[in-house]
């Protein structure tokens, strides 16, 4: 009886340890995923060791580029080892994302859905931790809004 107990004690520690990206689409959806936001008992710190990468189609995109209002982007980040979320700001959108606007993903790369023309940039970031440590936020990668022109005229 006591080995079954500790079986059941080892399996509920291990779901723990392993599952803080998930809590972050589910328990804690409304916790931000920003530098300073204490997370897991610590305060979330910037970090340029991993970055988000973006694709449409087959070309890789720079942060600063224009998105094309409607498109479907490939999102990812640089390293998935360990634990991670990715997030997008609304009114753009993951396809089967979590949390209010599907705007969370854990554990997995997936498709951004942008929004029309004349919603404002985008921005899409990470988070990742090794283990129940420090919380890792990556620069925001941002894709500018079509509508907007970079020039203006005088009245």
């Amino acid at each position: 009886k006591m080995m079954i107990l500790s079986l059941l004690l080892i399996i509920y520690q291990i779901r723990y340890i392993y599952s803080h990206a998930s809590y972050m689409t589910s328990s804690y959806c409304t916790r931000a995923l920003t530098v300073g936001t204490t997370i897991m008992g610590k305060s979330a710190v910037s970090s340029t060791s991993r970055s988000v990468i973006v694709y449409r189609g087959s070309t890789q995109l720079t942060s600063g580029s224009a998105y094309v209002a409607g498109e479907s982007l490939t999102v990812s980040l640089s390293s998935t080892s360990n634990e991670y979320n990715l997030q997008v700001s609304t009114p753009a959108s993951f396809s089967g994302g979590k949390c209010t606007g599907s705007v969370r993903l854990a554990n997995t790369g997936g498709t951004v859905i942008m929004p029309s023309a004349g919603s404002g940039d985008i921005s899409i970031w990470g988070g990742w931790a090794t283990g129940e440590s420090t919380v890792y936020i990556s620069s925001s990668f941002i894709l500018t809004d079509p509508g907007v022109s970079a020039t203006s005229s005088s009245p």
